[in-house]
């Protein structure tokens, strides 16, 4: 049939089965124009550590009353017109339902948008370097606070604290994941282990902004391991032998 939505075609159809009569009985159809449509747009792009909540899709125009976007898992995340905080990358879909009934889905891509990465941070009594990979067409910017940036990985002169390190691409919005750094203050950090209260354990605390276990080791002027200690957070000695 060619497409009429204000055609109502009859049909007849023979019916028979050996041992029985045919009868010949009639249908009638009506055609109904589905809501087609495409998200031109598509492939949509979130930055990582972030989500994308752009996507609102207006179809009124064409007589289209539900909405039904479903995730890369097939389940239903929203039943509006617009998609919201979404940073899960996959083939999303986007069912339209006219008020004719008829539905029309289309299937489209998030993905996370390509960004530099940090690889390692190499600290110093005072410093930092940020050893990072990316595309290599592209120049990575890096910044200690997200707002200055810079072409050099390296930042020095930093005072004891805990330091937040980030990186994009130059003429680009998106940042990488940032990283954390700690420069501890080694300096006024001393020990006395007398019994009297003060000083008596030399301390290392906030370690769990390095992400993972940090390993403490002490030698003597001999260059004699005495003393060793792993942790996620806070490692202190209290200036004994295997303490």
């Amino acid at each position: 049939f060619l497409f009429d939505e204000n055609t109502h075609e009859k049909i007849w159809i023979l019916v028979s089965k050996p041992g029985f009569c045919p009868r010949l009985i009639s249908a009638a159809i009506q055609l109904r124009k589905p809501p087609v449509f495409v998200m031109d747009k598509a492939p949509y792009y979130f930055c990582p550590s972030k989500t994308i909540s752009v996507l609102d899709v207006d179809l009124s125009a064409i007589g289209v009353e539900k909405y039904e976007w479903r995730d890369p898992s097939g389940k239903i995340i929203s039943t509006d017109k617009t998609l919201l905080d979404i940073g899960i990358a996959g083939r999303y879909s986007l069912t339209a339902t006219h008020s004719n009934a008829c539905s029309y889905t289309v299937y489209f891509e998030i993905k996370e948008k390509d960004v530099p990465k940090i690889d390692q941070l190499i600290a110093t009594k005072n410093s930092y370097t940020i050893i990072a990979s990316g595309d290599p067409t592209k120049t990575i910017l890096y910044s200690i606070d997200g707002e200055h940036w810079t072409t050099s990985n390296y930042f020095g002169n930093l005072k004891p604290d805990t330091y937040t390190f980030y990186l994009k691409y130059e003429n680009e919005d998106c940042e990488g994941y940032p990283r954390k750094g700690l420069i501890l203050d080694l300096d006024k950090n001393i020990i006395t282990p007398n019994g009297d209260g003060y000083n008596d354990f030399w301390t290392l605390e906030g370690l769990e902004v390095l992400q993972g276990s940090s390993q403490l080791q002490i030698f003597d002027r001999s260059q004699q391991l005495i003393y060793e200690e792993n942790s996620s957070s806070r490692i202190s000695w209290d200036g004994k032998i295997k303490g």
